[in-house]
């Protein structure tokens, strides 16, 4: 009966197929794939040659962004602290870069282009805690955005605008555009941002005078200041850059950035129980210009090159009891030329080799000029001129066994170093070895060690006070860090993520606070410290909750050992275990999810930085967003530290030195966005294939 049956349906279907002129056996192929359904999801994250890459399509297929940096700031394993930086959970120092290309953006001007950049620009996102030589990082580890090309022509861009009340106002607005032909990519993108904050901060020193007179105690006095600081800035943001694709791997591009502020101006209200009232007003203004180009060719070969001008003018005018103390006068012009090239090649039977170099001049021009009139501050002038000159060339080899499951890459950079008349040369190895155990579980063991030299700012000599009580020193005799990094990183199934990493840092530079026994002045001045190493653990796991909300969770414990040198018979050694915990949770309001709502969580408990101890903090957000105009709009809401709960006092107590900061900068931020999508690509058609059921 069962197979009369099933020859009666394949004969209905020949004979419908007959009538609609469709060949018998395609409509049975036809048949025969309409009865299987495979369901699986692109995998969230894969390792290779030792990146963890996250794919952004399936992050955006569970979130709603209107930018970049609002996608990748809830990835796992990415903090944002203060909901505008952001670092690699466990790293030290982390870099963001663009396509991988090396560059002179500060960190802030990366965070404006990424705010600027639609969110369905970015394809995908490395994370590297040790990053390969060709990466030119330095110290850092990588948070590496690759942004994706249309395949055909067309024209598209984004225009969004926001508003912020942190008690008092900010606003802001950005466009970006984008022109598309069959070989050729243009983009503009431009933004301008306005702040009028204020923060606030509280400190306390129990300072302790040695005896004037032999055989006489001690003097102690307890020392209070409350500081109020104003901000009012505008910045204005401009990114416009083309680029020529000779075939899939081979593209040539330029590029212009600038960033201006015309005026910001800001300053410091302190009021004190021991010292007269300071009052400064600070005015500057800034210009930053960068022009770059990279070529990529078909052969293994990267180059490119860059140079970026700064300017900043300031002003600083300080008031003791409203009696002028003394005019402050900064002029600064940075050059910055940056060139590199890097090789790769297949030698065959598994082996590769890879070379590089880059090339790092900066020529610094400073002029300091104080007008004192006030007998606790000096008058003086100071011209300096300040030349930075780095070579990294490198060399190393890559050997895979058994079809890539196995991957062995070795690296040897050597690093010259010139500032004025300090020279260094080091030669800094990396390894690292992947083993794909099986298409599930992928494991991997990296090493490096590498050097980080004190910028031309902390090498300065100078002395400057903000108030009676602080006074701001510079410091020429900073000597480089010397690092030991180790990690160990795991994935399974393309979904869970474990890292172990360990850092090992001789000469350490800390911005250290001494107490003076002699007169009551709290020194502020950058020092290599002794010692400081730290063993982390993290982990990371989106969790379902059916179709209502989804969550990624990074955990994070680490055990922090700050010790110092003796420095003015101060001296320190600290250990102590932290846990950390940060979740990004959405919650779907409709079927469609074109509605959701965001819950983000980050805890950390007490921690240490040098001689400081940090108290315990959480940041609470949450937030709506809203999906219309067949997805080309996006309307959010949001309030950012909803308790002000993020900004942890600190305190110190060893020897002689007892000092509480209360710091509040008003974290609560309540945010309103909107962003409009107009125009569009015509993409080529193209499949991709479901490897998820391979764990891969």
């Amino acid at each position: 009966m069962k197979q009369t049956i099933i020859l009666l349906f394949c004969a209905l279907t020949a004979h419908a197929a007959a009538q609609n002129n469709i060949p018998q056996e395609d409509s049975l192929k036809a048949l025969a794939l309409k009865g299987v359904t495979v369901k699986g999801e692109r995998p969230r994250v894969t390792m290779k040659d030792g990146r963890f890459t996250i794919d952004m399509q399936a992050v955006r297929n569970k979130k709603i962004a209107a930018n970049a940096h609002e996608l990748i700031k809830e990835l796992p394993l990415v903090s944002s602290t203060d909901d505008e930086a952001l670092s690699l959970s466990g790293a030290q120092a982390t870099t963001v870069m663009i396509n991988g290309k090396p560059s002179n953006l500060t960190a802030e001007q990366i965070i404006r282009y990424l705010k600027t950049l639609p969110a369905d620009k970015v394809d995908k996102v490395e994370l590297l805690y040790n990053p390969p030589a060709e990466y030119h990082a330095g110290n850092a580890s990588v948070i590496n955005v690759i942004t994706g090309r249309s395949g055909g022509s067309g024209f598209s861009g984004q225009l969004a605008a926001h508003y912020k009340w942190r008690h008092d106002s900010a606003f802001g607005n950005d466009a970006a555009t984008f022109f598309s032909l069959a070989k050729w990519n243009f983009s503009l993108m431009y933004s301008y941002d306005f702040a009028n904050t204020v923060y606030k901060r509280e400190q306390y020193s129990k300072h302790t005078l040695a005896a004037a007179v032999p055989g006489e105690p001690e003097r102690t006095y307890d020392i209070r200041q409350t500081t109020r600081m104003p901000l009012r800035a505008g910045n204005f943001y401009v990114n416009a850059s083309a680029e020529r694709s000779f075939n899939d791997k081979s593209t040539l591009a330029i590029g212009y950035m600038g960033d201006f502020t015309p005026s910001e101006k800001s300053g410091n209200e302190t009021a004190s129980n021991m010292f007269r009232s300071a009052k400064s007003k600070d005015r500057y203004t800034t210009h930053y210009h960068d022009v770059s180009a990279d070529y990529n060719s078909s052969f293994g070969l990267k180059a490119g090159a860059s140079y970026n001008y700064y300017s900043a003018t300031g002003l600083q005018s300080m008031k003791y009891d409203g009696i002028p103390a003394f005019d402050y006068h900064a002029r600064q012009r940075i050059d910055n030329y940056k060139s590199y090239a890097d090789y790769g090649h297949s030698l065959g039977r598994g082996w590769s080799i890879s070379l590089g170099a880059m090339f790092n001049f900066v020529e610094s021009h400073n002029r300091q000029d104080m007008q004192s009139s006030d007998a606790v501050q000096d008058s003086y002038r100071n011209n300096t001129a300040t030349y930075e000159n780095t070579i990294d060339a490198y060399a190393g080899a890559r050997k895979s066994w058994l079809g890539d499951k196995i991957l062995l890459d070795a690296t040897i950079t050597n690093q010259y170093y010139r500032m004025n008349h300090y020279r260094n040369n080091s030669l800094m190895p990396r390894v690292s070895a992947t083993w794909s155990i099986t298409p599930k579980h992928r494991l991997q063991l990296q090493y490096r060690t590498f050097k980080v030299y004190p910028s031309y700012w902390m090498k300065q000599d100078y002395v400057n006070r903000t108030d009676e009580y602080s006074v701001h020193m510079g410091n020429p005799d900073l000597k480089p860090q010397k690092i030991n990094d180790l990690s160990l990183q795991y994935i399974l199934a393309g979904k869970y993520t474990f890292t172990v990493l360990y850092r090992d840092i001789n000469g350490l530079i800390m911005t250290q606070t001494y107490q003076s026994p002699d007169a009551l002045q709290l020194i502020y001045q950058n020092r290599n410290i002794k010692k400081f190493d730290i063993l982390s653990f993290n982990a990371s796991a989106p969790v379902k909750f059916g179709k209502v909300a989804y969550t990624d969770i990074t955990a994070r414990a680490y055990m922090q050992h700050f010790k110092s040198k003796e420095w003015h018979e101060l001296a320190y050694d600290h250990h102590k275990w932290v846990a950390e915990l940060n979740s990004h949770t959405t919650f779907y309001l409709n079927s469609r999810k074109t509605l959701t709502a965001d819950l983000d969580i980050w805890y950390v408990s007490p921690a240490l930085n040098g001689e400081w101890d940090i108290d315990g903090f959480c940041n609470v957000s949450a937030g709506v967003k809203w999906k219309f105009l067949n997805d080309n709009a996006v309307l959010s809401f949001d309030c950012s530290d909803i308790f002000e709960s993020a900004m942890p006092d600190i305190h110190t107590r060893i020897s002689t030195q007892n000092q509480r900061l209360k710091q509040n900068f008003y974290q609560r931020t309540f945010n309103v966005g909107f962003t409009w999508k107009f125009g569009g690509y015509k993409e080529r058609s193209t499949r991709r294939p479901d490897t998820s059921r391979y764990g891969i």
